[in-house]
């Protein structure tokens, strides 16, 4: 997709305090992210949760990896740590999903997230071996024996057949009950009803 800006006179950058611009990003599920990123240094912000939802491969595009432009201090500005949009003082912020050295603020006003550059594609390498890291780990399904099958097919069959049993003798017990008597068992049934399916929940876990 191509890139998107627009110049929003409105935000300072709270890192290096140059103008921040509009970025047009691609969220999950075919959704457009709407960024404000610094066109000095680099640096981006995220709305609330925005960060969660942008996709890995635009992390590549918004945070390019710049050696010469890393290990350059970030220049001091009378905007540096103050939130572009409530203009309160930001903190750093810490959260399980992000590495443990992310260097990410947040405001705690209005939850946004200020990333310097690096940061962006730090947090998607990380997130991104959290996800092999998961699939790796993933148990294969085993495959059922014969007789396995064989055993769980009867289980079914016993459970359909009292199932069929209780119903047919409910129906001829239901025409001399009252209304009262045909509450208590139509909740008898329904009790039934969610044991056996508890049980065959149970019996398929295996």
């Amino acid at each position: 997709m191509a890139i998107q800006q627009q110049e929003d006179k409105s935000s300072l950058c709270p890192s290096c305090g140059g103008q921040m611009k509009h970025v047009y990003a691609e969220a999950n599920y075919g959704r457009y992210l709407l960024l404000d990123q610094c066109q000095d240094c680099g640096g981006i912000w995220f709305d609330r949760w925005e960060l969660y939802h942008l996709k890995d491969e635009e992390a590549h595009r918004l945070d390019p990896v710049d050696k010469e432009k890393l290990l350059m201090p970030a220049p001091h500005s009378v905007e540096a740590g103050i939130c572009p949009v409530c203009r309160v003082k930001m903190e750093s912020f810490k959260d399980p999903n992000l590495p443990e050295d992310a260097r990410i603020e947040r405001c705690p006003q209005c939850n946004g997230l200020w990333l310097n550059r690096g940061e962006l594609m730090k947090y998607v390498n990380h997130r991104m071996s959290i996800k092999k890291k998961g699939n790796n780990t993933a148990h294969p399904i085993t495959p059922l024996t014969p007789e396995l099958q064989q055993e769980r097919l009867k289980v079914l069959q016993n459970m359909g057949n009292v199932l069929s049993a209780k119903i047919t003798l409910d129906s001829y017990e239901e025409a001399a009950l009252g209304a009262e008597e045909m509450d208590r068992k139509e909740l008898a049934k329904d009790m039934v009803f969610i044991i056996l399916q508890m049980l065959l929940r149970m019996i398929l876990k295996f």
